[in-house]
């Protein structure tokens, strides 16, 4: 399976862990490379990168110098993506999340549960 092709494209969080095989036996795996969250997205490494220095999504956690992502990240990611897609720049996502946080003081992950949200 080519994780760049077309498919990748609007696909749900369930079909996220489904297709690219995030869960290992019956548990979530816990950390991911910034290139597992590049080749997962399917999106150039400098957009992730981008949304890194403007603190849309942070590592969970440095390990030999190496950012790790958990499965909070990726799905803040992912709608990342689909708003970009949609249009929104990165610094209007930007001002949106931190209105939200000032609503919502306790929204650790804010794009995570807005995919969630959104899907409920």
């Amino acid at each position: 399976m080519d994780l760049l092709d077309d498919d990748t494209i609007g696909f749900t969080d369930d079909e996220l862990v489904e297709r690219f095989g995030l869960v290992d036996g019956d548990e979530l795996r816990q950390r991911y490379t910034l290139a597992e969250l590049v080749g997962l997205l399917g999106v150039p490494r400098r957009r992730v990168r981008a949304w890194l220095q403007a603190g849309l999504i942070e590592p969970v956690a440095m390990d030999q110098g190496t950012a790790m992502f958990g499965f909070g990240q990726v799905v803040a990611a992912k709608t990342l993506c689909d708003l970009a897609d949609a249009g929104v720049g990165t610094d209007r996502i930007r001002r949106g999340l931190e209105g939200l946080r000032r609503w919502v003081p306790d929204a650790d992950q804010p794009l995570a549960q807005l995919a969630i949200l959104e899907r409920n």
